[in-house]
């Protein structure tokens, strides 16, 4: 398994810091988040991130290309797809 970068921990912690961020503790913390380089999609398409419920994938290069607010975003929203 490879380590989270340092990008996507960085948004993590800026997710849970903020104060409607305590309601994605529970999710960001039961699944796997797991960087990729590139991350394909079926179809072929490359993505920034994608979920199978149980992790969420990361394209390493594309996600470390947005900004935090971006980041915290895209994380934020793999987790609604969870819920």
């Amino acid at each position: 398994m490879k380590k989270q970068t340092k990008e996507f921990s960085d948004a993590c912690t800026k997710l849970v810091l903020h104060p409607e961020g305590l309601f994605f503790i529970d999710f960001l913390f039961s699944l796997e988040c797991v960087p990729q380089n590139p991350l394909i999609v079926s179809g072929g398409m490359r993505v920034i991130a994608a979920t199978d419920g149980m992790r969420v994938l990361y394209d390493e290069e594309l996600f470390g290309a947005l900004t935090v607010s971006e980041r915290v975003f895209v994380i934020a929203h793999e987790l609604m797809h969870v819920m």
